[in-house]
C-alpha cells in the first residue's frame, strides 16, 4: 500500500484505486446507511488513525441489516472496535444534525 496525502494533509495508507473501492463499498443502496457512511468517510475517514481507517474498512464487510441496526442503535457490535467506530460514526452524524 502506497501512501497518499488525503485533501486534508492526513497521510493516507491506501493507494487512490483503494480508496475508491472504499468508497464505493460505502454505497450500500438504503438511504439511512448511506446518509450516515458516505459523508463520515468523506469528512472524517483521512483523519482517522491507520488503525481505526482499518477497523471501518472492517466495518464495511457487515451485512447491511446489521449495520443498519448499529448505526440504528438497535444493536452493539460484539467487536469492541468496530463498536468504537460505529460511535464515532454516530457522533459525526448527530454534530451534523446539530449544526443545521
Amino acid at each position: 500500500m502506497e501512501n497518499n496525502r488525503s485533501n486534508k494533509g492526513q497521510i493516507n495508507m491506501y493507494s487512490t484505486k483503494e480508496l475508491a473501492r472504499i468508497k464505493w463499498t460505502c454505497r450500500r443502496g438504503m438511504k439511512e446507511l448511506d446518509i450516515m457512511i458516505m459523508p463520515f468517510f468523506e469528512h472524517v475517514f483521512p483523519t482517522l488513525s491507520e488503525e481505526e481507517q482499518q477497523d471501518f474498512v472492517n466495518l464495511l464487510k457487515v451485512d447491511d441489516p446489521d449495520l443498519f441496526r448499529f448505526c440504528m442503535r438497535q444493536k452493539i457490535p460484539e467487536d469492541v472496535k468496530l463498536a468504537q467506530i460505529v460511535k464515532k460514526i454516530i457522533a459525526y452524524r448527530n454534530a451534523q444534525f446539530a449544526r443545521k
